[in-house]
């Protein structure tokens, strides 16, 4: 149990450390980064009840602590991500998942009750809006198994939320038809819009790990960059409502996915680089009709050594660099009536 009065941990306190147990004090109002990182043997961190100051967990703050199964935050946490540019990308990104990065054996999280900016449910870490709705989905602990349904009112999932996750199926609910938010461009699935080739596998990743079953809804507004990276497991399936509307799908967002043998999209109006590069077992890729983006983009379909055919909308009036190279089964390539 450390001192009360004690106001800040910081950087490195507890690297490498044996602790098993910790309580932190009610007057503590900043967690570094690199805390309790690599303490491979402690299972308990209770935070003391109470306290009137807000609390600040920086990034790396329980990376590695592989024996913590489950965390409950205070409710008067104010601010537990950071935002940074990953190694690849452009954009910012609120990266939650790098607060508890490689603890592996986390399986819930929970947020004491009465949070102004926090809440848990399912053990799933979720931010409020300016509202009161939980609007935003954090972070979805690592060693978190089963199937998830989304709810409806959530408006955007940040990079890293599924990132090596073992849940089995993830889908978004879906609003019913007659309500005038179906079909309506509502949610950000990730972040930024492009990124180039050194994006790691797995790394920063929306969606990784061991799912095998994405399902997105008629309000998915934008795909951003590297949401499903390293999908491998074989017969991956990611559907969905083909009444969405997307403004657009970001650079490298399906990548290195070789689980993934199909892709039918709604109408999408823009491409990132590289959207669906080196997906090795891509056999088929299919374009709504109404989409409108007018290039496919450098390196769209790169390495997709399966890809055996693709119909280009007549939206289409450029085909940029790169964007078919080392496509080996490619045989078929047509355009839409009316293109130019």
């Amino acid at each position: 149990t450390l001192a009360d009065g004690l106001q800040k941990i910081g950087y490195c306190a507890f690297y490498g450390s044996g602790l098993t147990s910790v309580t932190i004090p009610k007057t503590v109002t900043m967690l570094d980064e690199y805390v309790f990182y690599t303490t491979k043997k402690l299972k308990t961190v209770t935070f003391a009840p109470g306290g009137t100051e807000g609390l600040t967990i920086k990034r790396y703050a329980f990376r590695k602590a592989t024996a913590l199964q489950s965390i409950t935050l205070p409710a008067r946490l104010e601010s537990i991500y950071t935002v940074s540019t990953p190694s690849g990308t452009t954009g910012a990104y609120k990266n939650v998942f790098e607060v508890f990065r490689e603890s592996t054996a986390l399986k819930e999280i929970n947020v004491e009750e009465g949070g102004q900016y926090f809440a848990s449910i399912n053990g799933i870490l979720y931010e409020y809006n300016e509202d009161g709705v939980l609007d935003t989905l954090l972070y979805c602990p690592r060693a978190k198994t089963g199937d998830l349904l989304i709810p409806k009112t959530v408006r955007k999932v940040e990079n890293g939320a599924f990132c090596n996750t073992k849940l089995t199926s993830i889908v978004f609910e879906e609003y019913p038809k007659d309500d005038p938010n179906y079909g309506r461009p509502l949610l950000e699935v990730g972040a930024g819009t492009q990124a180039n080739t050194n994006v790691p596998t797995g790394e920063y990743a929306v969606f990784s790990g061991k799912v095998t079953s994405i399902s997105f809804p008629s309000h998915l507004k934008r795909l951003g960059i590297n949401v499903a990276n390293g999908l491998n497991v074989k017969g991956t399936t990611i559907t969905f409502n083909m009444d969405a509307h997307l403004e657009a799908i970001g650079g490298m967002t399906f990548i290195k996915s070789s689980g993934i043998t199909e892709l039918k999209l709604p109408a999408v109006d823009d491409l990132g680089i590289g959207a669906f590069y080196s997906n090795s077992g891509l056999t088929t890729l299919t374009f709504d009709p109404a989409s409108r983006f007018t290039v496919i983009p450098e390196n769209m379909v790169r390495n997709c050594s399966a890809l055996t055919g693709l119909c280009v909308p007549a939206s289409v009036t450029k085909i940029d660099k790169n964007a078919f190279y080392s496509c080996k089964a490619l045989t078929s390539l047509t355009f839409e009536e009316g293109s130019k």
